[in-house]
């Protein structure tokens, strides 16, 4: 069960005069059984929290919300039961200082009250021990393997990953694209003829083309601008930078006061909207719906993402631009390098659960490839046949 610190409104001299609490609050319960339920004479939406239990009318404009319905439909699509708020009082010692992160992603609440879970030394510490390598560079891993890193196409420094023993040779490729864009094509010669590929990050949206999502952004964009909106856009840092009518700043706080016009299109981080510069600018847009945002990452739910955040007055628009290779692209890979033996996720010898029917969505191979799950520990079948020996004529 979740739990949650909540505060009620509360109820006015005249309000107790007439009615108990506890009465009004399974009255409202028995009006609405299936979208409310009770705990601590406290009336809940099941869907989304706490709601206004004296008037039948307060109730009815909440269940009739957008917000809740958005929440509702978050449940739903969960295929899971929802899960139902308790109260909790601030001064409760039972409850374990860790319920709060236990809870979904999308129940997280107050992102102004959000810290900082690092500090620049940290940040700074943990990159010192990152080892920098180039493409085609090979690293001795004590002697026994060597492993190198070949462009994968998908964007800057991505890379798929070569490990060889004296022998045998697996291939690990990893986000991969055979799209012209900005990075480095990809580089499939050294992954040919591997005794084992290991095949994954396919596209996660493979009933969207790159092209379509593209065309639906700009539209968006284009119509928000044109109307007086601002644009905003979660995303990752890419690393490009353009000249001309695009500007870059490191902050909202370095320069971005002074050299600031609207309306715009802003590209911020993160797109999970739990950190970055995104978190303000939701705040600071959110309640006008003139305004705009518009997700193109398709690493984290969208609505999920937003829900801290609701209810907000911007539109929301779904644009997810995925470049990695779809499955027609990764069967053409698979044959054109030709291993011994494949290993994919278990979840792409399947067809999508929204399209049964398409055996074209996922990945043909024979023999059958090997498929492993999350927590799965697999065996591979690398068989070593012959081993080097070095011998001294004394």
């Amino acid at each position: 069960m979740d739990a949650f610190v909540v505060k009620t409104r509360d109820l006015k001299a005249n309000d107790k005069s007439k009615c108990s609490t506890k009465t009004v609050v399974m009255d409202r319960h028995a009006q609405f059984p299936k979208e409310t339920h009770v705990a601590g004479q406290k009336l809940f939406c099941t869907s989304c929290n706490l709601v206004d239990q004296t008037r039948k009318s307060s109730v009815s404009s909440h269940l009739g919300s957008g917000n809740h319905k958005l929440k509702r439909d978050l449940t739903e699509k969960s295929n899971q039961p929802a899960k139902k708020q308790c109260v909790l009082t601030e001064s409760s010692s039972s409850v374990p200082s860790t319920v709060a992160s236990q809870a979904p992603l999308r129940d997280a609440i107050n992102p102004r009250q959000w810290k900082k879970l690092y500090t620049q030394h940290d940040v700074d510490s943990a990159l010192a021990k990152v080892k920098l390598v180039g493409f085609s560079e090979k690293l001795d891993i004590f002697g026994a393997l060597t492993i190198t890193p070949t462009s994968s196409g998908y964007c800057i420094g991505s890379c798929n990953w070569i490990i060889n023993s004296k022998f045998e040779k697996i291939c690990y490729v990893a986000g991969t694209s055979t799209l012209t864009t900005h990075p480095r094509p990809v580089d499939q010669t050294p992954l040919k003829n591997a005794d084992i590929l290991i095949l994954s990050c396919l596209t996660q949206t493979p009933l969207s083309l790159p092209d379509s999502m593209i065309g639906e952004f700009c539209i968006n964009a284009a119509v928000t601008v044109k109307n007086g909106g601002n644009v905003l856009v979660p995303c990752y840092a890419s690393g490009l930078l353009s000249k001309g009518r695009l500007k870059n700043f490191s902050s909202i706080h370095t320069g971005l006061t002074t050299d600031f016009h609207t309306p715009c299109i802003m590209f911020a981080g993160h797109p999970s909207l739990r950190m970055g510069d995104i978190v303000h600018l939701i705040e600071l847009w959110g309640n006008s719906s003139a305004n705009t945002i518009i997700f193109t990452e398709p690493d984290f739910p969208h609505l999920d993402a937003l829900a801290p955040f609701l209810p907000v007055a911007m539109r929301v628009c779904y644009c997810p631009i995925d470049t990695s290779l779809n499955f027609s692209q990764a069967n053409k890979l698979i044959r054109e390098l030709r291993p011994l033996h494949l290993v994919v996720s278990e979840t792409y010898t399947r067809p999508p659960v929204l399209e049964p029917m398409r055996n074209d969505l996922t990945i043909e191979f024979e023999p059958s490839p090997l498929t492993y799950k999350q927590g799965e520990i697999v065996s591979l079948p690398v068989k070593r046949q012959y081993e080097t020996v070095h011998m001294q004529p004394e």
